[in-house]
This record gives structure tokens, sequence and C-alpha cells, in this order.
């Protein structure tokens, strides 16, 4: 009976010593978990932050869009407008010219006219 209690309080002792390492085991797992919630929650924080940059960078791309488009309007504008005024100036010179290649024609005309007339009377 004695070498039974003797076998009894042996498995005992182990068993303690298993229930210590289980809780060391137990102790060290807490341990990681509560590294792993702080680096999830840092991760989190990251993503919001990365989340709010992405926005920002989605809303001056609208911005810069917007900014593109009216220069792009403003530019076309501008180009017909320069070519409107090229057009009017363009045909206002045609009317002088148009004058004055009467004018060239009728003094070409009595030229010859008079080289005519110059020319009976040699």
């Amino acid at each position: 009976m004695e070498q039974v209690l003797k076998q009894i309080l042996t498995t005992l002792g182990s068993m303690q010593d298993d229930i210590k390492e289980i809780k060391t085991d137990v102790a060290e797992l807490k341990a990681d978990v509560a590294e792993l919630k702080a680096d999830v929650a840092e991760l989190k924080a990251d993503v919001a932050k990365l989340k709010t940059d992405v926005s920002g960078l989605q809303m001056d791309m609208v911005s810069v869009k917007a900014s593109l488009n009216r220069i792009e309007t403003s530019q076309t504008e501008d180009v017909v407008a320069i070519l409107k005024r090229i057009d009017q100036r363009t045909g206002e010179r045609d009317y002088e010219n148009l004058a004055l290649n009467k004018r060239v024609f009728r003094l070409e005309g009595e030229v010859e006219r008079l080289k005519e007339r110059d020319h009976s009377a040699v």
C-alpha cells in the first residue's frame, strides 16, 4: 500500500509539473495574443490612414481633372477667337487689295492708252 501511495504521489507531482507547464504555455499564448491584438490595432489604424490618404488623392485628382478641362476649354476658345480675328483682318485687307487692284488696273489701262497714242503720234 505504501508503494501505491508513493506511486500516486509521484503521479500527482508529475501532474503538478505538467499543470505548471501548461500554465506557463497559456501565459505565453496570452502574451502572444495581446501582441497580435496590438499589431492588428496598429494595422487597422494604418489602413484607416491609407483610406484617408487615398480619398484625399481622389479629391485632388478630380480637382486636377476639372482644372485641365477648364484649361482645354479655354484654350480652344482662345484659338477660335484668334482665328476669327485673323479672318476679320484678312477680310478687311481683301477689300483694300481689291480697291488697289482696281486702281492699278485703271492706271495700267491709262498707261497703255497713252503708249498707243504716243506710238500713233510718232
